[in-house]
């Protein structure tokens, strides 16, 4: 008996090979084979809310914290920052990309990204679109952010919204929600929050925060003694002027009976103790600026400029990390866009991106060097080239009075001294002087070589003309050629005075 089946391409199957494969194209360790009770939607596993019984709301408390809410701050400015756009090598159909860029100059990218960048702090945050069909088109009208407390997650892993009609999650529609998320995986589909880590030193620094006012309170002003005389130290006269001590506190001022005293008396024993709640709150300040930014450098007071930079360029880390969140969301509007209103393939969706900019000055050096280097070796550039890469705009280059380098130059030889002239003034000399001599060299030329041209011009053939370039040699004019190289070895001498004294008093 044979175990397994033939295909109709001829193929035998074993029984074995079949279950094989079917197990390999389906999940075996899922939620729904798993004894999770009676829960239909799964739980936030943040071990925080968990303890404390609460919502995301006490996370959402924390920013009003100043140490938290400037460093939030710090975060969503850096993204914001960056520069970002759709991605120039796209290779896709050129339409789409421009019909995408109409779409995202329409809608408000930047607050998109600040709403996004709440992911990292809370773990999660839901963003949902609000569409509207224009000319045919569906295009988004708004782009707002609803509490992450309003959604859950189904066992499938899927975003529901959590409403009383619907007690085990509303099921959302397609293209409708955009879900940004941090360090999200298939254990915990809410994600990392970064508050979780801040809500025990801010719940700390603000515990010390108040008995360090009350230890100032208590040491840092002088204690007032009253004195009554033997006798009247208990019942109504000591309690009356216990009440008018306690104005003198707060007023300075106060009215006693004549034979009553005050003495104020200095506290000393405890007042080098506040050290401990300076400490204290320095460390929880600490631990809330590695939790947010990686780093506690820049917020120490005694930190230095060097461990500072340093403590922002790990920052950077969180930074990109950030912003590979925001571009995300965007992405995902991106791709509904296209799948609402263009039939094409994921690969033909254009991309949006977040990237650091690059020094604008070191570019444009680094372009200058490169086109020098590429001009000594014998290059021709176009107006075009130069309009490209030096950000100019067209006309700003006098293409008739470009001229090419020449092509027999050659390289200085390295064992004699190099020119004290910049690469830039050394340029600008050979553009002077090769204009110079192109306005100048022709009309020279027609003056000395008269005579030869109107015998041509008489009928000479060239064996004549020949002839007499010999017998006029010694006779031609040299005046005006004499001057047009004094005129260029002038202005050549001028530019290298003028260079050696700016070198010596560099």
């Amino acid at each position: 008996m044979n175990n397994g089946l033939y295909l109709p391409n001829g193929t035998f199957v074993r029984f074995s090979e079949a279950d094989t494969r079917v197990a390999l194209a389906r999940d075996i360790a899922t939620r729904e084979r798993m004894n999770l009770g009676m829960q239909w939607f799964l739980p936030n596993p943040d071990t925080v809310l968990r303890k404390l019984g609460q919502s995301i709301q006490v996370y959402r408390d924390l920013t009003k914290d100043p140490a938290v809410g400037g460093l939030v701050r710090r975060r969503r400015s850096a993204v914001l920052r960056l520069a970002r756009g759709l991605d120039p090598d796209f290779k896709g159909p050129a339409r789409v990309r421009k019909d995408v860029a109409a779409m995202l100059g329409s809608v408000n990218v930047a607050q998109i990204i600040r709403q996004a960048l709440a992911a990292p702090l809370y773990g999660y945050q839901p963003m949902e679109i609000t569409w509207a069909i224009e000319a045919g088109r569906y295009m988004p009208k708004a782009v707002t952010a609803k509490p992450p407390e309003w959604f859950a997650f189904d066992q499938a892993g899927r975003l529901v919204l959590l409403t009383p009609s619907a007690p085990t999650g509303e099921q959302l529609p397609p293209y409708k929600f955009i879900l940004a998320t941090q360090d999200a995986s298939y254990e915990n589909p809410y994600g990392e929050a970064d508050l979780a880590m801040c809500f025990w030193p801010v719940a700390f620094k603000r515990g010390g925060l108040k008995f360090w006012v009350k230890f100032t309170e208590k040491y840092g002003m002088p204690m007032v003694v009253g004195k009554l005389p033997r006798g009247r130290g208990t019942g109504h006269d000591a309690d009356d002027l216990l009440d008018k001590l306690e104005q003198m506190v707060q007023d300075a001022v106060a009215v006693i009976p004549d034979d009553a005293s005050v003495d104020l008396k200095e506290v000393k024993s405890g007042s080098g103790n506040a050290e401990l709640y300076e400490r204290l709150l320095l460390f929880c300040r600490s631990e809330i600026s590695i939790a947010l930014t990686g780093t506690n450098q820049t917020t120490e007071a005694n930190s230095n400029r060097a461990s500072a930079t340093a403590g922002l360029e790990v920052a950077d880390d969180i930074r990109d990390g950030d912003a590979e969140i925001a571009a995300a969301a965007i992405n995902s509007l991106v791709r509904y866009y296209c799948a609402l209103n263009h039939d094409i393939p994921e690969e033909n969706v254009p991309v949006y991106q977040i990237w650091e900019p690059e020094d604008k000055d070191a570019t444009r050096d680094r372009q200058a060097k490169r086109s020098r280097d590429m001009r000594a070796a014998g290059a021709h550039f176009t107006p075009r080239y130069f309009e490209r890469a030096f950000g100019l705009e067209a006309g700003d280059l006098d293409a008739a009075r470009m001229t090419a380098p020449s092509s027999d130059r050659l390289p200085a030889d390295p064992t004699f001294a190099e020119s004290a002239l910049s690469y830039e003034e050394q340029d600008g000399l050979d553009m002077v002087l090769e204009q110079l001599a192109a306005q100048t060299m022709p009309g020279v030329s027609v003056a000395m070589l008269k005579p030869v041209l109107d015998a041509l011009r008489a009928g000479a053939d060239a064996k004549t003309a020949q002839a007499m370039l010999v017998r006029l040699l010694p006779d031609i004019d040299t005046a005006l050629l004499q001057q047009s190289l004094a005129q260029l070895l002038f202005v050549a001498d001028v530019v290298g005075r003028l260079s050696v004294q700016t070198e010596l008093t560099a």
